[in-house]
Order: structure tokens, then C-alpha cells, then sequence
């Protein structure tokens, strides 16, 4: 085998392992996409308080006092109920006919692959007449500011029956590449306590800062 083939042979070789390695790089990118997993919070006791910290997405907030945390579903990071939660009936979880529910998302952004809600978000930020076309008498939106980031704050009311009207609402944060949302569901008896504690619960929240 001449010089010439053997040079042609080396890049071929090199060609096909820089492709191996981006293909290889692509996947794994691919599996870290979705929430950040339940798992991977820690838990930590101050001064009497218990926190929840994700440092690969730099989010720390206050668990309200008494409240469980877990995971429920396969498109968030965690959830919390408070003691009492109870839900209007098992098809319309987490819509509580009793008590407090809180749920909590943060997701990683990859150029190319961001989601829409964080596309959505960042939208709605920067365009006031796209947010202003997007109320109506039933939703509303408005630009809040999160631990002093720019976000979008959703109050939107849900009316199943007459028996069974709340809202939904939501805080979308579209930051530094990862997408934060924060929100819980107003139905039921404690409607006006759990509206409390979803607004003292975003003023525990802290991001990381770029």
C-alpha cells in the first residue's frame, strides 16, 4: 500500500471516529432531556426551615412547613401537598377538593431542542403585544419578575362544573437555558389559604445568577 492510500485511510479512520464521538455526544445530550429528576434535590435544615436545592439547575426554595414532596408525574421534577390534600376525585389529579398542592419543573435547554413552553415563555416576555393578545376574560397573563428574573405569571380559570370552578396558575421562568415553572391548581374549600402559600412559596425561591 502506497503513501498516498495510507494517507487517505488515516482520514477516513479519523473522520469516522469524530463522527462516532459527535453521534455519541448527540445521545447522551439526548438522555439528560426532560425534568431534572426528583432524586436529584437535596434536602437541607436551617434555622428550623427545610430546603430542596438542585445545583446542576441552580434552584433553591422552602418547603412549606408540614408539607410532603414527591414525585408524581413523568413530566415534572417534584410536587408538594400539604397534610390535608385531598383531590376532587382520582380523575382530575391534582385538582384538590381539600388543601394545598404545589408542583415544580426545571429542565435543561439544548440549542436547537428547547421546548416550546420555554420558546413560548421568552415570547411573551419580550413581545407586549403578543402577551396582551393572549388575555382574555378567563386568562391572564403578565410579566413577574422571580427572584429579580424576568418571567411569565398565568392565571387561568378552569371551570369543570358548577360545583367545581378554580385556577390555574402558573410562573414560567425561560433563564440561562433551563426552563423553571412553578404552579398549583386553586380548588376546593382552601382556595384562599392556598393562594397564601403559593405566594410565600415564590419568595423562597432563589435561581442561580449568571
Amino acid at each position: 500500500m502506497n503513501n498516498k492510500y495510507k494517507t487517505l485511510l488515516i482520514v477516513i479512520v479519523i473522520l469516522a471516529i469524530i463522527a462516532i464521538g459527535y453521534l455519541s455526544y448527540v445521545r447522551y445530550q439526548e438522555s439528560k432531556l426532560g425534568p431534572v429528576s426528583y432524586e436529584s434535590f437535596k434536602r437541607a435544615e436551617e434555622n428550623g426551615k427545610t430546603f430542596l436545592e438542585n445545583k446542576e439547575v441552580g434552584l433553591k426554595f422552602e418547603v412549606p412547613e408540614g408539607w410532603k414532596t414527591n414525585y408524581v408525574f413523568g413530566w415534572t421534577s417534584l410536587s408538594m401537598q400539604s397534610e390535608d390534600f385531598k383531590v376532587f376525585n382520582e380523575k382530575n389529579y391534582p385538582i384538590p377538593e381539600k388543601g394545598c398542592w404545589i408542583n415544580v419543573v426545571a429542565e435543561k435547554q439544548y440549542l436547537g431542542k428547547e421546548d416550546a413552553e420555554y420558546l413560548d415563555a421568552i415570547e411573551l416576555i419580550n413581545d407586549s403585544e403578543y402577551l396582551s393578545s393572549q388575555n382574555t376574560d378567563n386568562n391572564k397573563y403578565e410579566v413577574y419578575y422571580l427572584d429579580s428574573i424576568e418571567s411569565i405569571k398565568s392565571n387561568i380559570l378552569i371551570d369543570q362544573n358548577k360545583d367545581n370552578q378554580g385556577n390555574y396558575i402558573s410562573v414560567e421562568v425561560p433563564y440561562n437555558n433551563i426552563y423553571y415553572s412553578f404552579e398549583t391548581h386553586l380548588f376546593g374549600q382552601d382556595k384562599e389559604k392556598c393562594q397564601e402559600e403559593f405566594n410565600n412559596f415564590l419568595k423562597t425561591i432563589s435561581i442561580k445568577k449568571k
